[in-house]
C-alpha cells in the first residue's frame, strides 16, 4: 500500500515543479509597446535653397523594424538615397524611440494629427520636423 501513495505523491510534485518552470520562462517581446497609428512610410522636406532639397522617409513597419532615407533632390535631379535599417517602439508619455543601425538611439516627443495626416517629432534638444503621411 505504501508504495501506491508514494508514486502518486512524488507525480504530484513533479507535475508541479513542470508547471512552474513553464509558466515562469515567459518569452518576452524584442519591443515595447508600439503605437500602431505610427506605421506606415512619413514624409519631411526641407528646403535648404530654391534648388536644393532633403527628403526623409521613415518607414516604420509593423513588427517594429523600419528604415530611415535620406534623399537629395535638386534641380538637376535626384540622389542615391542613404538608407540605414532602425528599430523603434513608443512609450506611453508620447516618446518614439528609434534605435538606428549605428547604435546610436534618437528619442523624439510626437505628436500625431491624423486628421491632416502630419506627424510631428520634437528631439530632446526641441528641434522639431513635421512628416506628412505618404502610404
Amino acid at each position: 500500500m505504501k508504495k501506491q501513495t508514494f508514486f502518486p505523491k512524488y507525480l504530484a510534485i513533479a507535475f508541479l515543479a513542470i508547471a512552474a518552470v513553464f509558466t515562469g520562462c515567459k518569452k518576452e517581446s524584442i519591443h515595447s509597446a508600439q503605437d500602431d497609428r505610427l506605421e506606415g512610410i512619413w514624409s519631411h522636406n526641407r528646403s535648404i535653397s530654391p534648388s536644393f532639397n532633403i527628403l526623409t522617409q521613415l518607414e516604420l513597419n509593423e513588427d517594429g523594424s523600419g528604415t530611415e532615407s535620406v534623399f537629395t533632390i535638386t534641380t538637376s535631379g535626384g540622389d542615391t538615397p542613404v538608407t540605414s535599417e532602425l528599430s523603434w517602439s513608443t512609450e506611453s508619455n508620447s516618446k518614439l524611440i528609434l534605435d538606428m543601425e549605428d547604435g546610436t538611439t534618437e528619442i523624439y516627443t510626437y505628436e500625431l494629427q491624423p486628421s491632416q495626416q502630419k506627424l510631428i517629432l520634437t528631439s530632446e534638444s526641441g528641434a522639431s520636423r513635421e512628416f506628412f503621411f505618404t502610404e
